[in-house]
């Protein structure tokens, strides 16, 4: 029931449904000056949702803001891996490759093997990364993770160092969900999709359908953070 829930929620999320849907009703009514009116607003979203400079500058704004690895200074015990896309573990993998990591601890159920082995394959020993493949959620994820560390903690002679490492766009909610487990942790966003750099031309004011995918992933963070809050989660 959930995974069906979750599949139509992403679908409903979608920027070019609500545009296709608007056009529909516009079809639909039988007043012209409405069916005008219906249909400029929805060409209107379209060009503001699948335009990339647009769309960038308001990821550039919606991501968590990121260190560089150079300013990264001291070494953590720990850095947590939120499972979810491939692309999260590249700096935290270089962060342990400069014993800026000791440990790296993927977090989630989706993928643990792909991570697993991608990070084995890549240099990293295997007694060096720690799992947990229970969670289903972000929530979910920090809970698990405050039983894992607080052991490790005990077993320790002094407090670890916790780094989360989450993609950009997800470390709002994140971050939110492992403050509400009660751990001490610093952040570390990964894997950006705003481009800083990204110049005014010709190219970026067409369509995009990368650039809809990247509203209905705001879309969707922006729901989950509300739910969260809804649920008191966070």
């Amino acid at each position: 029931m959930f995974f069906f829930f979750s599949k139509a929620l992403l679908f409903l999320i979608n920027p070019i449904i609500w545009i296709i849907s608007l056009i529909g009703y516009a079809m639909w009514v039988k007043s012209v000056k409405k069916r005008r009116i219906l249909l400029g607003i929805a060409l209107i979203m379209l060009l503001i949702f699948s335009n990339i400079y647009i769309t960038n500058k308001v990821l550039i704004n919606f991501e968590y803001p990121s260190k560089r690895i150079s300013q990264i200074s001291q070494t953590y015990d720990v850095g947590i891996i939120l499972t979810g896309s491939i692309n999260r573990i590249y700096e935290p993998l270089m962060l342990y490759k400069k014993g800026l990591i000791k440990k790296l601890f993927i977090v989630g159920e989706t993928g643990q093997v792909q991570y697993q082995r991608t990070l084995i394959d890549l240099g990293v020993r295997p007694t060096d990364i720690l799992i947990e493949n229970q969670s289903k959620n972000t929530y979910e994820s920090a809970q698990q993770c405050q039983t894992i560390l607080n052991q490790l903690n005990k077993n320790s002679a002094s407090p670890i160092k916790i780094l989360l490492t989450t993609s950009a766009l997800h470390m709002r909610r994140a971050r939110l969900c492992f403050q509400k487990a009660d751990l001490q942790f610093d952040v570390f966003s990964t894997d950006r999709l705003g481009q800083v750099q990204l110049s005014l031309s010709y190219i970026d004011l067409g369509a995009s359908a990368r650039s809809i995918f990247y509203w209905q992933l705001m879309i969707k963070e922006c729901i989950g953070i509300i739910v969260y809050k809804i649920k008191g989660v966070i």
